[in-house]
């Protein structure tokens, strides 16, 4: 069976969505997902509009998060996550993540796999935990395709990992 990887990437806003702070970071969202949809390995994105209505449903997954900004996607592989992620405008724009989200609270990214033309849902980020061998295995694919360092953040002068990688199993 083939298949994808599914992926979640979430962080809290430090300031209101229409508060000029994150002006910078509201400008590049359709330029970073128009550049998501056209890079290779890329398969399908959740719309604006019905990430806008998850985010929003006060009855739904992100009830608990306010003022999340998010993006679920599907991609071929990791190594086509990995490029668009640290070799595109969205390295450069994420550069700034540390002016726009809450300290701490930001750059988290939940991997699972599914089966090829499966669309999943944000609610599924909180499915099965991977075992710890597809955790090591997912890692490992990973640091293949990120052989230098992961998505580093420049915060206070000091270079820090701004990706939390959550690994979730979806056979």
């Amino acid at each position: 069976m083939t298949r994808h990887l599914a992926e979640f990437n979430f962080g809290t806003l430090a300031y209101p969505w229409d508060d000029p702070r994150i002006a910078g970071f509201q400008n590049a969202i359709a330029q970073v997902n128009d550049i998501a949809e056209r890079s290779p390995g890329f398969v399908w994105r959740l719309s604006d509009d019905e990430m806008e209505a998850t985010q929003e449903d006060p009855a739904g997954p992100l009830a608990d998060r306010p003022n999340t900004a998010s993006t679920l996607s599907v991609w071929e592989d990791v190594g086509s996550l990995y490029r668009f992620v640290t070799k595109t405008l969205h390295a450069r724009i994420m550069r700034g993540a540390p002016d726009w989200f809450v300290p701490g609270d930001s750059g988290f990214l939940v991997c699972w796999w599914v089966p090829a033309g499966t669309r999943p849902t944000v609610a599924e980020r909180d499915g099965a935990l991977a075992t710890p061998s597809e955790r090591r295995r997912l890692g490992r694919l990973f640091r293949r395709a990120a052989p230098e360092r992961p998505c580093p953040r420049v915060t206070g002068g000091k270079v820090a990992t701004h990706l939390a990688l959550i690994l979730y199993n979806r056979p």
